[in-house]
């Protein structure tokens, strides 16, 4: 059947701004899909890197991928991708390792654009499970140790900026009134890559940035992770008169 795309009223009307605007809408989301997979694939070259067996590696790939597999896959399905990666562990070129590991997660990748929020919704619940971070809201959790508190940032990709930064400020707000309250926390700290990414946003914010962190500290709170970390930070004073 042929396309309605391409009947002449649509081909007259395609230089119309409500057809631009959606044909902008479909290639940055494919633009953002082929990025998404393209740093999926950059991984699997730094999980190969990382690990000398074979098994290892796949190990890894499987520990990535297991809490939504859990979620979205039937247990045969979940058996059969498990089997199918088994497969790759003897495959000592590197290229063909991503590809060929890269073929068989991809459905699982994909729902990342199929079901974004539920996607993040799983990762964040798997998030605050493994950490045991105190949530503020869905954007911002954080952990008291000694005399300070660090915030962290579960995964949330599928929240517009628009509702992150009204999530950011009212987070940030809870936050100043939970340091007021105890008078021993004396620093606030923040570490991701977010910060690395966009330091001159966190300074507006009113932190100081740090810069990346520590190699060792990086490698045991973020595993084989090739993403920059860095760290900022703000002292209670500064803190409670910016959002108290």
């Amino acid at each position: 059947m042929r396309s309605k795309l391409f009947e002449q009223n649509n081909i007259e009307n395609f230089g119309d701004s409500s057809d631009e605007s959606t044909l902008f809408k479909i290639n940055n989301s494919d633009r953002k899909k082929e990025k998404a997979y393209q740093e999926v694939k950059n991984r699997l070259g730094f999980v190969f890197d990382q690990f000398n067996s074979g098994q290892e590696r796949i190990d890894n790939v499987k520990s990535k991928i297991s809490v939504i597999s859990r979620y979205f896959l039937t247990a045969e399905q979940q058996k059969n991708v498990e089997l199918e990666l088994e497969k790759c562990f003897e495959i000592q070129n590197k290229q063909k390792f991503i590809d060929n590991v890269f073929k068989i997660i991809k459905p699982i990748i994909s729902l990342k654009f199929e079901k974004p929020e539920e996607f993040d919704e799983i990762r964040r619940d798997d998030f605050k499970k493994r950490t045991g971070f105190a949530e503020v809201n869905k954007l911002l959790s954080y952990e008291i140790n000694n005399e300070i508190l660090h915030i962290h940032i579960p995964p949330n990709e599928s929240t517009s900026l628009q509702e992150k930064y009204s999530l950011f400020i009212k987070g940030m707000k809870e936050l100043a009134k939970i340091v007021d309250n105890n008078k021993s926390i004396t620093k606030i700290v923040g570490i991701s890559w977010i910060i690395a990414k966009h330091p001159k946003i966190i300074q507006r914010c009113g932190f100081t940035v740090d810069g990346p962190i520590d190699a060792k500290i990086k490698r045991r709170d973020f595993g084989y992770d090739e993403v920059d970390v860095w760290k900022a930070h703000m002292n209670r004073e500064e803190f409670l008169k910016k959002y108290l």
